[in-house]
This record gives C-alpha cells, structure tokens and sequence, in this order.
C-alpha cells in the first residue's frame, strides 16, 4: 500500500504524512517519496548490493514477526523522516 501524503512541508512544500512513531510516542513527518533500500547482511561488506524496498517486497510472500504475527507486504511502506530529506530543516518549529 502506497502512502498517502496529508499536507506539504510548512518550509519547503514538499509533501509529507504524519504519522505516530510507536517507539517515542510521538508523532512526526515522514517524507513519502523517499527511495529507501534494503541491503541484506553485512552492510559494510565490500561490494554489497542493494534493491529498493519496494522491489523487496515484491519478492515477499509474507513478513512473519517475532512473536509469530505475519504481516502481507502489501500492508506495508517505507518512509524516511523528513527531518532528514527537508532541504530547509532549520526552519523547523522545535517549540
């Protein structure tokens, strides 16, 4: 399932989702349209291949977690903080 972005960047307009990080409690912006890549194994090994993670899943049947819940992957998306993508972060109301 593709995210949806609910409302542009106030400093640079790109568009974003809001969306609750379960692990701080808090909620946040998350930039869509990010390219996120998975790379299996030792990340630091030389010539390590990467694929996008969308072309990962793809390849998935079925996400099966620790506690035994399997979660379909299309039931799933990868997004990065726009915290981190925004090319104007300094704008950014910390208050």
């Amino acid at each position: 399932m593709k995210p949806q972005p609910n409302k542009g960047c106030d400093s640079c307009g790109k568009p974003m989702l809001f969306s609750l990080n379960i692990d701080s409690d808090k909620t946040g912006p998350l930039d869509v349209r990010a390219v996120v890549y998975v790379v299996r194994g030792d990340i630091n090994a030389e010539g390590k291949a990467a694929q996008t993670a969308g072309k990962f899943l793809e390849q998935c049947e079925v996400i099966r977690m620790k506690d035994g819940r399997e979660i379909k992957p299309d039931d799933l998306a990868f997004c990065v903080s726009h915290f981190a993508t925004c090319p104007t972060p300094g704008r950014f109301s910390r208050g």
